[in-house]
């Protein structure tokens, strides 16, 4: 019974996917591939950041993702600078409303080509990352400012 219990326990504390990157540049950003994509492409990738939109195409589902640096736990790091605009290319159908603008999500896949386009007026390359399974983060919930933040439980809480 404690072994089962402990188990819940550790389990309601998980906090995000934990995608192997040992044999990743962790350092490589689209930004980086957008400007030179011979060293990077056929490379896997972990890269995080903020869906921008989201297109359903007949055999596959396309997010394109504004890139920010991976926080220790992988999310996405919102007080960071953005690192550039890549394309996740997920098979299948995505639903909409879930992966919807302003959601975060962490992808590891594999870069498979530049894919030309525009951020409004501007000419832009995309890299295109190949996935299963993006990660979409759940929406965290913010508190007013004004409110002070303590809460009192029993837990541990990791944060970045």
């Amino acid at each position: 019974m404690l072994v089962l219990l402990l188990t819940l326990l550790l389990t309601a504390c998980a906090s995000g996917p934990r995608f192997e990157g040992a044999s990743m540049d962790s350092e490589v950003t689209p930004a980086m591939v957008a400007s030179d994509s011979d060293p990077w492409i056929s490379s896997q990738v972990i890269w995080a950041g903020v869906i921008i939109s989201i297109e359903n195409l007949s055999e596959y589902t396309e997010l394109e993702v504004l890139s920010y640096p991976l926080r220790q736990n992988q999310r996405p790091d919102l007080r960071k600078a953005a690192q550039g605009r890549f394309i996740v290319r997920v098979p299948g159908y995505l639903e909409s409303a879930d992966y919807a603008p302003g959601r975060e999500v962490t992808v590891l896949g594999e870069l498979i080509e530049l894919l030309p386009g525009r951020v409004g007026q501007a000419s832009y390359q995309f890299p295109v990352v190949s996935t299963q399974a993006p990660y979409l983060w759940p929406v965290e919930a913010q508190m007013p400012a004004s409110r002070p933040r303590i809460s009192i439980g029993v837990g541990v809480i990791f944060r970045n």
